[in-house]
């Protein structure tokens, strides 16, 4: 590996620590980091890791790059717009050091994929931006001993903790998504937050790959408009299923006990009157709503979720895919993250009969 011996230029500043040395840049150079979202967290923490001479990083995200998201994404460049965010980190990191082995992935992680989306790793950066996928992390980290460092911003704020070396986990500090507040396109941020705690998962990542103490089991609140920062203990919830050894048996998501019958029939959807008031979603591709559609706007994954946090709470949004298996995994995940109203159509577009509801939709 180029980083221990043939630029050690490179690492010289921070091989200088005490707390580093030749013995600690091994360590990063052997280590494998995943990175879950290539946005305002993943930009800035996926520099610092580059930097860093972390031998292996992955990066994981199924988003294109928006011009909005050029304040806060500064890894991204204006000609960049419409690129996957996966492969342009993945080549900014590459230019800023071509030691370190680096993987993009243009998915996002669901409850149905991750067992093949996952790689195995030394730590895990969730650099997402909804509960849903975060969840999901959890979960898989538990089954995997992985540890893994979360990262949160809202406005002026941010929150950090990390996972997977006590008896805490995400679901004792939230054994339920809070009630739905937005995102950073709906409530709006300030472009430094996130590349601020970006950085501090980041910083935690590397601590933990030296044995330096890192933040597990605390949660960390940063309050960027005041200068303010504290940390709390976090306890473990009794009746959290990080307590108990049928950990991978429990559903990846926490399902709301009144989430009701999350399925409707296309018949179901006409005649109840919900397509006057409601919305359609094709969660496919964009490349298989091309080819043929039944309408709508086509989201998924975190798009899909933060277009929901800009709606009434109370129209009903149908979600199709072509065999309802899709639709029906994502209901499901946004019924557990507080979208009461978000319905699978059963079957898909291969339940549709194009001579009847084709024409009356």
């Amino acid at each position: 590996m180029q980083a221990r011996n043939e630029t050690p230029d490179r690492y010289q500043r921070q091989m200088a620590l005490d707390e580093v040395g030749p013995t600690g840049q091994t360590r990063l150079a052997d280590a494998h980091i995943v990175l879950v979202g290539a946005g305002g967290l993943g930009c800035p923490a996926g520099l610092y890791l580059a930097g860093a001479g972390i031998g292996r990083l992955t990066i994981i995200d199924g988003d294109r790059i928006e011009r909005s998201n050029l304040h806060r994404q500064v890894a991204f460049t204006d000609d960049q717009v419409g690129e996957f965010k996966a492969g342009a980190l993945a080549r900014r990191l590459s230019a800023l050091n071509p030691d370190v082995h680096i993987t993009a992935l243009t998915s996002f992680v669901t409850a149905d994929n991750v067992a093949g989306t996952l790689p195995r790793a030394d730590l895990i950066l969730d650099c997402s931006d909804n509960f849903v996928t975060r969840y999901v992390i959890n979960d898989f980290c538990l089954e995997h001993a992985v540890p893994w460092v979360f990262a949160g911003v809202d406005g002026f704020r941010g929150s950090l903790a990390m996972f997977g070396g006590g008896p805490c986990c995400f679901r004792c500090l939230y054994p339920q998504p809070p009630a739905p507040r937005g995102n950073c396109a709906t409530n709006g941020v300030l472009g430094p937050v996130p590349g601020l705690l970006g950085q501090l998962q980041a910083g935690e990542a590397l601590k933990y790959l030296l044995g330096l103490p890192t933040a597990i089991n605390r949660l960390v609140l940063v309050d960027a408009r005041h200068l303010g920062m504290r940390q709390l203990a976090l306890r473990v919830n009794p009746g959290c299923r990080c307590q108990h050894n049928n950990r991978a048996a429990s559903p990846p998501v926490p399902v709301s006990s009144d989430s009701g019958d999350i399925t409707l029939s296309w018949q179901q959807w006409l005649d109840g009157g919900r397509h006057r008031n409601g919305e359609l979603i094709d969660v496919r591709t964009p490349e298989e709503h091309r080819q043929s559609n039944a309408g709508g706007h086509c989201l998924s994954g975190p798009k899909l979720e933060n277009w929901l946090a800009t709606q009434p709470a109370h129209r009903p949004v149908g979600l199709y895919c072509q065999t309802g298996h899709r639709s029906a995994l994502a209901a499901r995940s946004l019924r557990a993250a507080g979208f009461r109203q978000v319905y699978s159509l059963a079957g898909g577009l291969n339940a549709l009969s194009a001579a009847t509801a084709l024409t009356a939709l």
